[in-house]
């Protein structure tokens, strides 16, 4: 009877705590529709790119113009570039040229895309099969392509367990370990980093073409942004803000000292993150917020853990533009289409790192927070694939022998220029040695 009695009321508290949970988040709903309604700021609007225009702009941004535009600066970057690709990222750009061209046909362009036949000459490398990909699905692979991994598990060439689709738990991934170490964001110098970004751009696009993945792309229409303050405000604009009171600032200092308040009282708070503040007394605290913060003068210690969690959610839910900005949006939703948690966690760390630097150190900040039990936090936010820092070493090496060589032929050419000069200097010098000769020689004849 006890058991019984026991279990029972075990099912009764267990009821009502769902009964209040479902009620905090009925709540919070209405909270952030009333803040909507109340909002005069005006939406994000989106639209979706034109025929045609997303490939020019994708081409673009990977450092390929050249492909529809002869004019464009970066030529030979670019054909260092395409030198680098591997197969399923060769075949990603070979695809967005080939639907370019055919959109330029509807449009009767006066300029041609080259035929894709004439940028890919097919190579036995290129028909090799890659080895190191059939790892134990837990395993991160980071020295190869990770779309020829996608393609290799789509080719059945690896036997793996049937996948639990009703299982949502984070296998425990390990990350394999590289005897040179890890590389960083922060590690490489800007202009390297402008080729990672190429290379990412494209591998991501890889990684979702072989796995059938169609990415739509969206560009943000211009909206009207508060130029100051703290809600509602461009991170860009906040990181102005900040720099000028301390240089160097990577994060939004509001969004530091409100992960920070939580971190130091709130982390023991029970539903710190899922039981909102009362909405009168948030709205309230962010409008002092708005007055004191800069001023130094906001009186934390009077700040309620609810209230403080709710302010770090209106922060982020008021930012102008997306933190996964608009460009990437539907390809972080996208994400959950991949067959694997693997490829998943493959393609997110590629789309962080696509992602701007001010919205990846926001993003890495608030998920260092949020996610107490991440197993390698390093990995998914600033990490470089190794397979990328190999064609990026590969783009150097191949720009240094052109600059040796390029040096080579200055040289030569300047050597035969001064070769050419003191000849003709010589040449000179002996014809005036002549004619002084020849001068004295007649003179000396008439005066016998």
């Amino acid at each position: 009877v006890m058991l019984i009695w026991s279990a029972g009321a075990r099912c009764s508290s267990q009821d009502s705590l769902d009964e209040q949970a479902m009620v905090d988040y009925f709540k919070e709903v209405e909270i952030i529709q009333r803040s909507g309604d109340a909002e005069t700021q005006e939406d994000l609007q989106l639209k979706v790119a034109d025929e045609g225009e997303q490939e020019e702009a994708w081409l673009m941004e990977a450092g390929l113009a050249t492909l529809f535009d002869e004019s464009a600066s970066d030529g030979e970057d670019g054909i260092v570039l395409l030198s680098t690709l591997t197969r399923t990222q060769a075949a990603a750009v070979e695809r967005r040229v080939e639907m370019l061209k055919q959109t330029l046909r509807k449009r009767s362009k006066p300029y041609s895309v080259p035929d894709v036949r004439e940028i890919f000459k097919p190579s036995p490398a290129s028909q090799s099969k890659v080895r190191g990909g059939a790892d134990a699905e837990t395993d991160i692979n980071l020295e190869v392509s990770f779309s020829e991994q996608a393609l290799i598990y789509k080719e059945g060439l690896k036997v793996t367990q049937p996948q639990n689709e009703a299982d949502d738990r984070l296998p425990d991934f390990k990350v394999s370990q590289d005897k040179t170490g890890q590389t960083r964001v922060g590690d490489l110098s800007a202009e390297d980093m402008k080729k990672v970004r190429r290379l990412v751009l494209i591998e991501m696009s890889a990684l979702f073409d072989t796995c059938g993945i169609e990415v739509k792309a969206h560009k943000a229409l211009k909206v009207k942004v508060r130029e100051s303050g703290l809600f509602g405000v461009s991170l860009s604009t906040l990181l102005e803000q900040d720099q000028r009171r301390i240089p160097g600032t990577k994060v939004p200092l509001i969004l530091q000292h409100l992960i920070s308040h939580i971190e130091e009282q709130g982390l023991d708070t029970e539903g710190v993150l899922r039981i909102p503040g009362a909405a009168t007394r948030v709205k309230a605290v962010c409008h002092e917020l708005e007055h004191k913060f800069y001023e130094g003068v906001f009186p934390w210690e009077s700040l309620k853990q609810h209230d403080a969690a709710s302010l770090l959610k209106l922060f982020i839910r008021e930012l102008p533009y997306p933190l996964l900005t608009v460009e990437y949006f539907n390809a972080f939703v996208s994400v959950l289409k991949l067959p694997t948690k693997k490829q998943q966690l493959q393609a997110l760390n590629l789309l962080v790192l696509l992602l701007p630097e001010p919205n990846r150190d926001t993003l890495k900040v608030r998920h260092t927070f949020t996610a107490w039990r991440c197993s390698d936090d390093s990995f998914l936010l600033s990490q470089i694939p190794k397979f990328i820092l190999n064609q990026v070493r590969k783009q150097n090496m191949e720009n240094q022998r052109k600059m040796n060589r390029d040096r080579a032929v200055k040289k030569l050419l300047k050597k035969m220029a001064y070769d050419r000069e003191r000849a003709s200097n010589k040449q000179e010098s002996n014809a005036e040695v002549r004619g002084a000769t020849q001068t004295q020689s007649s003179t000396l004849n008439r005066r016998i």
